[in-house]
C-alpha cells in the first residue's frame, strides 16, 4: 500500500492561496495553512488551518509542521526563513520564489535613475524610521533570545531541497549570484485568446505601487500627448513616499489611478478594455499579469533589462521595447492584430509545455522516496 505524502503548504498572502492547488497527486494529502491576522472566508478545496501573527506564531508553526514530509514555502519572508531553520532535517522543504527575496538584496540596480532620486526625497521622519527599525529588531530578538529561531536567508536556502521558479532561464541567471536548491519549474497552464482588440482603447502601466515598476520614466514619455486613456494601477503594495508622490503626478499628468483593489474577474474585465500593457521593470514581476495581457491579445511593452523581455523574445512570443512605446503612443500605433495575438498564445503554451510534465515528475519522486 502506497503510503500518502503529507504536504504543508505556508502562506501569508490570500491571492496565491490557490497554488496548493498546484500539488493535487492522487498520493499527496494537502493542508495550507495561513499566516495572517485578516479575517477572510476561503473556499480551496483542501484542509485550511489558520494561525495568528505574534509573538508565539513561529513556535506553533514550527511545531504543526513537524506532522508533514514536506512543507512548501510561499515566499521567504522573515517567519518563512526562520521556519525553514528549525524544522527537522527529515522534513522536504520546497520553496515558492516570489521574486523579492533575492531581487531586494541588489534592489538598486533594478531602479532607474529617476526612480533612485524620487526614492532619495524623503518625508518619512527620522523619529518615525527609528520606531520602526527599534520595533523590528526588538521583535526580531525577541524570537531569537527566548525561542532560538535563526533569521538568516542564506541558512535557510541551504536547508531547501527545491525552489519553484517561473522560468529555468531566469533560474540560471540567479545561479550565478547564488547557491541554490534545485530547480523546480512552475507547472503553468495553457492560455486562450479571449477576445479580439478592436474596440479597446485604454493603456495600462505598470501592476502596483511598488517602485520596481519605474513609473516615471514612463509618465515622461506621456508629457505632449493625450493621456485620458492611460491607467495606473495603484491598488497593490505598500504605502511610500514613492506612491504618493507617483498619484501626485499622475493626476498632473491627467492618468487615471487604480487606487482600488479588484477582485481577479473585475481586473480582466478591465484589462478586456485595454490594448497595451506597458512594464518598466529591470527584472522579472507582474508576469501573472503579462499573461492576462497575452489573453485578452494585448501589445506588450517591456523594458529591455528584464529577463522576460528576452525569454519571450527567444520563444517568438512577440513584445516591444519601451522606446517602441514612445514612438506608438505618439502615433497611435497601442495595438497588435489579432493573427499577432493568436500567435503569441501559441507561442506561449508551446513554451510552457514542459513544465508540467517536469513539475508531475517531481511530485511522483516525492511520493515514491516517501513510500
Amino acid at each position: 500500500m502506497i503510503k500518502l505524502v503529507k504536504v504543508l503548504h505556508i502562506h501569508s498572502d490570500k491571492k496565491f492561496l490557490s497554488e496548493t492547488l498546484r500539488f493535487q497527486h492522487e498520493n499527496f494529502d494537502n493542508t495550507t495553512a495561513l499566516l495572517s491576522n485578516e479575517d477572510i472566508a476561503l473556499d480551496l478545496n483542501v484542509a485550511i488551518v489558520r494561525f495568528r501573527l505574534n509573538f508565539f506564531t513561529l513556535k506553533k508553526v514550527v511545531s504543526y509542521s513537524e506532522g508533514f514530509d514536506v512543507v512548501v514555502l510561499y515566499d521567504l519572508d522573515p517567519i518563512k526563513i526562520a521556519i525553514a531553520n528549525a524544522l527537522p532535517k527529515n522534513i522536504i522543504i520546497i520553496w515558492r520564489f516570489f521574486g523579492q527575496e533575492l531581487y531586494m538584496l541588489d534592489k538598486q540596480a533594478y531602479l532607474s535613475d529617476l526612480t533612485k532620486e524620487i526614492n532619495n526625497i524623503t518625508k518619512t521622519s527620522f523619529i518615525k524610521k527609528v520606531q520602526i527599525s527599534l520595533s523590528y529588531r526588538i521583535k526580531r530578538q525577541v524570537y531569537c533570545l527566548f525561542f532560538g529561531y535563526n533569521f538568516d536567508l542564506f541558512q535557510s536556502i541551504s536547508r531547501i531541497s527545491y525552489m519553484m521558479v517561473l522560468f529555468e532561464e531566469e533560474y540560471d541567471f540567479l545561479c550565478k549570484k547564488y547557491t541554490l536548491p534545485q530547480y523546480l519549474p512552475i507547472p503553468i497552464g495553457s492560455i486562450v485568446l479571449k477576445t479580439g482588440n478592436d474596440v479597446r482603447d485604454k493603456i495600462l502601466i505598470g501592476n502596483s505601487q511598488n517602485d520596481f515598476n519605474n513609473h516615471f520614466d514612463v509618465l515622461r514619455s506621456l508629457n505632449e500627448v493625450d493621456t485620458s486613456n492611460v491607467i495606473i494601477p495603484l491598488n497593490y503594495g505598500s504605502d511610500s513616499y514613492y506612491a504618493e508622490r507617483l498619484k501626485k503626478e499622475a493626476k498632473t499628468q491627467n492618468v487615471r489611478v487604480l487606487d482600488t483593489f479588484l477582485s481577479l474577474p473585475d481586473y480582466e474585465n478591465l484589462l478586456s478594455t485595454c490594448s497595451a500593457f506597458v512594464l518598466n521593470a529591470y527584472r522579472q514581476m507582474a508576469v501573472g499579469n503579462i499573461w492576462i495581457a497575452l489573453q485578452q491579445g494585448m501589445k506588450i511593452y517591456l523594458n529591455e533589462k528584464n529577463l522576460v523581455y528576452h525569454i519571450f523574445k527567444k520563444h517568438e512570443i512577440e513584445v516591444f521595447t519601451l522606446e517602441d512605446f514612445r514612438k506608438d503612443i505618439e502615433s497611435g500605433n497601442t495595438k497588435i492584430s489579432l493573427a499577432t495575438a493568436s500567435k503569441n498564445i501559441e507561442s506561449f503554451n508551446f513554451m510552457i509545455s514542459n513544465s508540467r510534465e517536469k513539475f508531475s515528475e517531481t511530485l511522483s519522486e516525492l511520493s515514491t522516496n516517501n513510500d
